[in-house]
């Protein structure tokens, strides 16, 4: 079971940071207007949260289910910049529609969410997909549920995810013959891959067991980029965080020592608890 996550007081409230069934995090704000009142939570969420004004961008298929050429030239182009948030879902693409999307975007630089839910595609277009992840640099989430992903696809995303450096959501739910054996290429590349954070393949005949490593995997992760994201926020001295509870946060010696060079220059922390957090001499 992964550790506690840290919480911070801040000046009114405060904001906890929870991590539960290895799920990602992802920062909700609620902000009253008054003078010296700011209300923060995080609240759990399966996935990180879409890039800010991000929207779905509407796709005119033709009647035989194409993706016009001129659409894709605007894509592989980058020419408009609102593309961020492309949702394909539940249109019978078929592998050979979504190829041609795949190497469109391998020159986009707009595109961070790419949804390609019920889509009809097998592991052609996930080769496809993957040589796309391997030179795009801004895609971090990727959904493929319920399509006809087995092991073989599995295998060609992993070599994808090895080097591959902005992904950090990938969904392949309800891909029947994925199995345990197409669970093991992903693990094996998250060896390899140090920004994927979540990963989902419910409903495709892995192991409980399975679903419990990569639940921990990646909850180790989370922690490490949450624990970031308080540095930062320290450094920044920012005006709403006036307590820090880090009880329960194994940071050990090194992340004692990178919370006081956070802390140097401060000025607004008021109380720090560092329980359990194995910490020695040199901490």
């Amino acid at each position: 079971m992964a550790p506690r996550l840290p919480s911070v007081s801040t000046a009114s409230e405060s904001l906890s940071w929870k991590n539960s069934r290895g799920s990602a995090v992802q920062d909700e704000m609620m902000m009253k207007d008054g003078r010296d009142k700011h209300r923060q939570q995080k609240q759990q969420s399966h996935q990180p949260p879409p890039p800010k004004n991000a929207s779905s961008k509407h796709i005119p298929l033709t009647s035989n289910n194409k993706i016009p050429s001129q659409i894709l030239n605007v894509i592989s182009s980058s020419a408009d910049p609102s593309m961020t948030f492309i949702e394909l879902d539940k249109n019978p693409l078929g592998d050979s529609e979504v190829s041609r999307l795949a190497h469109a975007l391998m020159t986009n630089t707009t595109v961070q969410i790419l949804s390609l839910r019920n889509c009809k595609i097998t592991d052609r277009a996930v080769q496809a997909l993957a040589d796309c992840l391997q030179r795009n640099t801004t895609i971090t989430a990727l959904h493929l549920d319920a399509n006809r992903i087995s092991r073989e696809g599995c295998a060609t995303l992993s070599t994808a995810l090895i080097k591959n450096e902005t992904l950090s959501v990938l969904t392949l739910n309800r891909n029947q013959d994925l199995g345990d054996k197409g669970v093991v290429y992903l693990m094996n590349a998250l060896e390899h891959n140090g920004t994927l954070l979540s990963l989902e393949v419910k409903e495709c005949g892995v192991q409980e067991s399975r679903m419990k490593q990569i639940q921990s995997i990646l909850a180790d992760r989370q922690l490490d980029s949450d624990f970031e994201s308080l540095l930062e926020r320290l450094r920044d001295d920012d005006f709403r965080v006036t307590g820090i509870d880090m009880t329960g946060r194994r940071i050990g010696d090194k992340g004692a020592m990178l919370l006081a060079e956070a802390l140097s220059d401060n000025t607004q922390v008021r109380q720090i608890w560092l329980r359990a957090c194995q910490i020695g001499d040199e901490g």
